[in-house]
């Protein structure tokens, strides 16, 4: 398992003077062991947790629920923490802690007052997360500032994905989740928005930041790594369920995004 705290692993739970402000952030990889944190009291900041693979379980309303990748949790001030992520759940989360005297303002005019929020691949999280951590590792007296807009930007980003079901987009991002990579063509998805093949393609890829194919591949990629770490499929059968017809093609395919073969891939997941 990864793990990575931007700020150390000391307590960062405090209030702040600015408008906005992240007080810490990291995420935990791959995650082979029970994780549970609990905090009867809560946190006197606000948490926000982006599930990226795996699952979890967050006690929500006095209830336990499971909660999928591509889910946003958002965990209030002075409210009970209490969230597990099992160790077969082989989870990639991200999470921020962050406060200020606007924030409850900015969740109101964004519409993100409620605790869980379904947002699919949110490839803007992981963005926006790596160059807020690029920022603290050459820390200087404008991090604070770049880290606070960076926060206010993911905010709307979220806030963006939830909330706009005119987008054009969202029908194909949803069955692209569910569908194997060989399955629909880009005319298909094309017919699905209202949109010709090629402002289909332009479209897809300003807005999303790659292009349909290379969204499908990443997709892909990560359910044949957790097909592989998880179940007892051998190479062949995994290829078929992700819609290769060959799975010489397939093991090409998945070392060309990983850098390792299906075979060295589950040897060296297993070793670890």
């Amino acid at each position: 398992m990864e793990c990575f705290y931007a700020k150390g692993t000391l307590s960062t739970d405090k209030n702040s003077n600015e408008f906005i402000s992240v007080n810490n952030f990291g995420f935990n990889r791959c995650v082979n062991q029970n994780l549970c944190i609990k905090r009867k009291k809560g946190r006197v900041d606000y948490q926000i947790i982006y599930i990226d693979k795996g699952y979890g379980q967050f006690l929500i309303k006095d209830r336990f629920i499971k909660i999928q990748s591509g889910s946003i949790v958002i965990l209030q001030p002075g409210a009970e923490n209490h969230y597990e992520f099992p160790a077969d759940s082989l989870a990639d989360y991200y999470w921020v802690h962050f406060t200020g005297f606007g924030v409850p303002g900015i969740l109101k005019k964004l519409q993100l007052e409620g605790n869980m929020f379904e947002v699919g691949e949110l490839f803007e999280f992981k963005k926006t997360f790596e160059s807020m951590a690029k920022a603290v590792a050459i820390e200087d007296f404008t991090t604070d500032s770049y880290l606070a807009s960076c926060m206010y930007m993911l905010l709307a980003k979220i806030a963006k994905r939830v909330h706009i079901p005119d987008n054009p987009l969202r029908k194909v991002l949803i069955c692209m989740q569910n569908e194997n990579i060989n399955t629909l063509s880009n005319a298909d998805y094309a017919r699905m928005c209202g949109l010709s093949e090629y402002h289909f393609i332009r479209t897809f890829k300003k807005r999303i930041g790659m292009t349909p194919h290379q969204y499908l591949a990443k997709i892909t990629v990560n359910k044949a790594m957790e097909l592989l770490s998880t179940t007892d499929l051998n190479i062949t059968e995994i290829a078929h369920a992700l819609g290769f017809n060959d799975n010489l093609y397939f093991s090409r395919f998945f070392k060309k995004a990983t850098g390792r073969s299906p075979k060295n891939f589950i040897k060296e997941y297993f070793q670890t």
